[in-house]
């Protein structure tokens, strides 16, 4: 048996998923930036955004005890 998925990476998929959503939303129609623009901007953004949510969901399951599960194979 091993992990296919380890708690932070779903956490870390989710917030990025959430940030690049807002992040392209806000450069391109609030302050509308080109894509060309935006694209050199966005992607250390959602990285930096990706890197606290891991940290403030580890501070959290440290913490107070709340975690997700792990997701893990069982047979192949």
């Amino acid at each position: 048996m091993f992990d296919i998925l380890k708690d932070t990476e779903i956490v870390e998929g989710i917030v990025g998923a959430i940030a690049f959503g807002l992040i392209i939303w806000y450069f391109r129609s609030y302050l509308k930036w080109s894509r060309v623009k935006s694209a050199g901007f966005i992607f250390p953004i959602v990285w930096i955004v990706r890197k606290v949510g891991v940290n403030v969901y580890n501070f959290i399951k440290n913490s107070k005890g709340l975690s997700i599960e792990t997701v893990k194979a069982t047979k192949f």
